[in-house]
């Protein structure tokens, strides 16, 4: 109850994608102008067991995009933040 007399309840905004076990969709605060993205997951479709739920406000002006990576391309993201974290300041502090 903390959360909804916080937020006023949500207005659905969107579907962004559905499939067998997971939907994810965006929702307005009714108490302000705030934009979420959302997803919430079941444990199979006969229980209706929620395995996993989350809800993120989005800054005011950004974009979402709905990028996808092979797993290469994946990998070479992940290498390359590690290699720039290793480089920086904080990362050589820790060392």
């Amino acid at each position: 109850m903390g959360f909804h007399s916080q937020t006023g309840g949500f207005d659905l905004l969107a579907i962004e994608s559905s499939e067998r076990l997971m939907i994810k969709f965006r929702v307005k605060e009714k108490g302000s102008s705030t934009i979420g993205i959302g997803s919430l997951q079941v444990k199979d479709a006969q229980s209706g067991v929620v395995e996993s739920s989350n809800l993120r406000a989005i800054p005011p002006g950004a974009v979402l995009e709905n990028i996808k990576l092979d797993a290469a391309e994946r990998q070479r993201v992940i290498d390359g933040v590690a290699k720039n974290l290793n480089e920086s300041p904080c990362g050589r502090a820790r060392r």
